[in-house]
């Protein structure tokens, strides 16, 4: 594996009583997420989650995965 990963991330926002955030989780990466009050601090958070939780895969000797996981939005027409 190179030093460069790109893993699909999943967003969604939610609420609380001080508004708006959100969290990522990464389907290639089981355990792995990330919270932040804005998509920009997401971003951020979400490039240091990967990373720690990759270096924690390698630390302790198991695979890190490939990315297998294919994001696609579709849309529906309510009948």
């Amino acid at each position: 594996m190179t030093d460069e990963w790109k893993y699909p991330m999943i967003v969604e926002p939610a609420e609380d009583e001080q508004g708006t955030y959100y969290g990522a989780t990464f389907p290639d990466l089981p355990g792995c997420g990330t919270m932040a009050r804005t998509l920009e601090e997401l971003r951020r958070s979400a490039c240091e989650a990967v990373s720690v939780h990759v270096q924690a895969l390698r630390d302790t000797g198991q695979p890190v995965p490939q990315s297998a996981a294919i994001g696609e939005e579709i849309v529906v027409k309510p009948s």
